[in-house]
């Protein structure tokens, strides 16, 4: 399990180096309208070295400097992806960013402390059930509650995000969630389902995915891997032609085999393929001109 979490850790700090996800992840999945007002081409990673030896080694998180609305905030970013639920989150996010305005203090003279916007991002697989809100884990009825500190963070949890919200969406990171409320198995029949929303990625975050994958879900079909990285090169071409280089393909390894086969088995294998990526019956009837009946044979195969 632990293993597993590092694992996580690792990758997600990667992909959440790139300002254009961070701004995906806030824009589509945080829930608030005022992010759409954040300036992430100012968006810049901030050093860890501020805080406690203890915090460097136990959370897993980044930290940017934005602007927004001409003034400059901070996003504090924590990653969860451990089983369990630490129901103080709140008291930790809170004490991080207390060292960070520590940190302003000594290093700045200033006389009004930078707004942060706290943000978890939790997979785990028990419901997130902690207080969002520190004040409800406060004993009350003892002192006036004006006494006792709000402070509360945005969550997005990964497994309550429905299929249908994270398809419309069609991005890099909804494509890392998809996959995230997938299994290994399912994905390697799915490859039409990520290639859509990873169409308008540039190349080098296509590429990240297809890393995020071999590294997260260990997937090593080298096939489906080469697909996915293929992407910017199938969006330059229609459905059909990506369909005739699969059968050239087939029928090409066919001959290096030396076997004769027939063009009835070389589109037998090709709708074969069309199917282990997802595709429906009738995108396959509209190019092959193959009927309902005779692709359901071959799926059932």
């Amino acid at each position: 399990m632990a293993d597993g979490k590092i694992r996580h850790d690792n990758a997600y700090k990667r992909i959440f180096e790139h300002p254009e996800l961070v701004q995906q992840l806030l824009v589509y999945f945080s829930g608030e309208e005022f992010v759409k007002e954040l300036d992430c081409n100012s968006l810049t990673k901030i050093d860890k070295s501020f805080v406690t030896v203890e915090f460097v080694d136990r959370e897993s998180d980044i930290i940017y400097k934005v602007k927004c609305l001409e003034k400059e905030i901070y996003i504090y970013l924590l990653m969860e992806f451990q089983s369990s639920v630490d129901r103080f989150m709140s008291q930790r996010i809170l004490r991080y960013i207390l060292e960070l305005y520590d940190f302003l203090l000594r290093s700045d003279k200033i006389k009004t402390l930078p707004a942060v916007f706290p943000v978890l991002l939790y997979n785990g697989d028990a419901d997130w059930t902690a207080p969002e809100d520190i004040f409800d884990l406060i004993v009350k009825g003892v002192i006036p509650d004006m006494y006792i500190p709000h402070f509360k963070y945005c969550k997005i949890t990964i497994n309550d995000l429905s299929n249908e919200f994270i398809l419309n969406v069609k991005n890099f990171v909804s494509a890392l969630f998809y996959a995230e409320n997938s299994n290994k198995y399912n994905l390697l029949s799915e490859f039409n389902v990520i290639a859509e929303m990873l169409r308008k990625e540039k190349p080098e975050f296509i590429k990240l995915f297809s890393n995020w994958l071999k590294y997260i879900f260990k997937v090593d079909n080298e096939e489906f891997i080469n697909d996915i990285e293929s992407i910017p090169e199938v969006k330059k071409m229609g459905l059909a032609e990506k369909v005739d280089r699969w059968r050239e393909e087939i029928f090409l390894e066919g001959k290096a085999e030396g076997k004769a086969e027939a063009e009835q088995e070389i589109i037998d294998k090709a709708v074969k393929k069309m199917l282990m990526r997802g595709m429906t019956i009738d995108e396959i009837i509209d190019i092959t001109d193959l009927d309902f009946e005779y692709i359901e044979k071959l799926r059932g195969n």
